[in-house]
């Protein structure tokens, strides 16, 4: 007799191990010695490798760090094996992949217990988080911290004593200042804490005044480590001339109210490309509304957004409680990261899908076991199609970014890349620890350049010669006379900094 599919979620449900086994699985199969470069991720790299080192910090050279300290110090000790310890790295986020998923299944569990591996496995196997997971970035400590956090804070508000709730407070204090420290955005956390006291007070299940110092006793850590972060990157950006990470929050394209319209718009766009399976590159351009994928998020938000709402009423959850801060904090951040600011709300998001088919229950696991397939085939098809293939394109360029980075590390000079399409300008900055500038076309070189990256068959321009070619790259270097022939170019805006975005 043929299982309906109830009786087949059940026997999901009383499996837990072995499935959460195959989604490890399927992520340790992805562990590569390959590095996936990124600017922030180059970044975060130099910062652990000079906390390795025993000295000050550094960021390509620089004191001032920009990033939060957190996840480059998790991630230091693989540079005591190794100046390229890419392997290593690639086992510890699986390490720290496990654990958030572990900490997704308990989660989910508390709230819904036949929704558990169903939320697990949506918010694992997703293309946008698996992207994440591949890179050296600090998203999946985050996620990690984030939601043993979580945990630890809903396991607080429902201690059976006075005693485990402060142990579960202190506990969570510590976690938050963790958090916080690989990310400042981690602070919105303690809102979403104060705002389920709160609610606790207001039912009469703890006295104001406990809700209070509960509130404060998880914060204020929390708060002195944000502040502390910001006002050493505020020093040293000062003395270097330089903007801080904060000052971004700020988009001189945009007045405050266009900002806050764009905001929502692209941070709505990041929810449908999470959740619908295959979105992942489908966006609109900055302020286009009437997009057709647009019209899609929408709706959809629109459906999850109802959905959250009988989340809190049911719960009262810190994760769920947080959205709201965490949700306002990204709207009026005016920039588009390719879903990364979202995918932290990957477990809640997930459980407001399996929330929106609630009425229809017949066939819910059927549209979650399709939708589950889907986010897999898409998934698994970006990673053995499109990130695997460019990764082990790049790191075939090793050698050749050794080659071409001796000179320049024996004779010291400013580097300019120009107009490199793959990422071997991030490999170079990588391997000098230091910035290099880039240029969009070879019309002229910045006077205080003494040296040019650029393919191999493109002319020589007039003051430099060539110094060596390495793959299919060639390094040229200013000729002594030749440094007239391009300081009209030193006022050229077109000439960036490689690692801002």
């Amino acid at each position: 007799m043929a299982l309906s599919w109830e009786q087949k979620l059940d026997a999901f449900n009383q499996q837990p191990r072995r499935w959460l086994t195959v989604l490890a699985f399927l992520l340790a199969i992805q562990i590569s010695p390959h590095w996936y470069p990124t600017p922030d991720g180059c970044s975060y790299l130099s910062i652990a490798r000079s906390i390795a080192a025993g000295g000050m910090p550094t960021n390509l050279g620089s004191r001032q760090l920009y990033y939060a300290p957190g996840y480059p110090l998790l991630i230091s000790p693989a540079f005591l094996f190794s100046d390229r310890p890419f392997l290593l790295l690639s086992i510890m986020q699986w390490l720290l992949t496990v654990v958030f998923m572990l900490g997704v299944y308990q989660w989910s569990r508390r709230l819904f217990p036949p929704a558990a591996l169903v939320v697990t496995a949506l918010a694992t196997v997703n293309v946008e988080f698996w992207c994440l997971y591949r890179r050296t970035l600090s998203e999946i400590a985050f996620m990690a911290v984030l939601i043993w956090l979580v945990n630890l804070l809903n396991a607080a508000l429902t201690a059976r004593s006075s005693r485990d709730a402060c142990v579960r407070i202190l506990l969570g204090s510590l976690l938050l200042a963790g958090l916080v420290a690989i990310r400042q955005a981690g602070i919105v956390f303690a809102a979403g804490f104060g705002a389920a006291m709160i609610v606790q007070a207001c039912r009469g299940r703890v006295r104001w005044f406990h809700a209070v110092a509960g509130s404060l006793v998880v914060g204020i850590p929390a708060t002195f480590v944000f502040l502390g972060i910001i006002h050493h990157d505020r020093e040293l950006a000062v003395a270097a001339q330089s903007v801080t990470y904060v000052d971004h929050i700020t988009n001189s394209d945009y007045n405050w109210m266009a900002q806050l319209i764009e905001g929502i718009r692209l941070r709505i766009s990041e929810i449908g490309r999470i959740t619908i399976p295959g979105m992942y590159k489908s966006y609109a351009r900055r302020g286009d509304w009437l997009n057709v994928n647009m019209a899609i998020y929408v709706a959809w938000s629109s459906l999850l957004l109802a959905a959250w709402w009988r989340l809190v009423r049911q719960s009262k959850d810190v994760f769920a409680l947080t959205l709201p801060f965490y949700a306002a904090l990204y709207v009026v951040w005016p920039f588009d990261q390719a879903t990364r600011f979202f995918v932290p709300l990957v477990p809640l998001l997930m459980t407001c899908v399996w929330l929106v088919f609630e009425r229809w229950q017949q066939y819910r696991m059927r549209i979650l076991t399709g939708l589950l397939a889907a986010h897999g085939a898409v998934a698994i098809g970006y990673w053995i199609g499109v990130d695997a293939p460019r990764a082990r394109k790049d790191n075939a360029q090793w050698a050749a970014v050794e080659q071409l980075a001796a000179p320049i590390r024996a004779n010291g000079g400013p580097v300019l890349a120009l107009h490199i399409r793959d990422n071997t300008a991030l490999m170079l900055q990588y391997v000098l620890d230091r910035h290099l500038r880039e240029a969009r076309d070879s019309t002229g070189v910045p006077a205080d350049v003494d040296w040019v990256i650029l393919s191999r068959g493109v002319p020589v321009f007039q003051g430099f010669r060539v110094y060596s070619r390495a793959g299919k790259y060639q390094l040229v270097c200013r000729k002594p006379d030749g440094s007239q022939a391009a300081r009209r170019f030193s006022g050229d805006r077109r000439f960036s900094v490689l690692w801002t975005e």
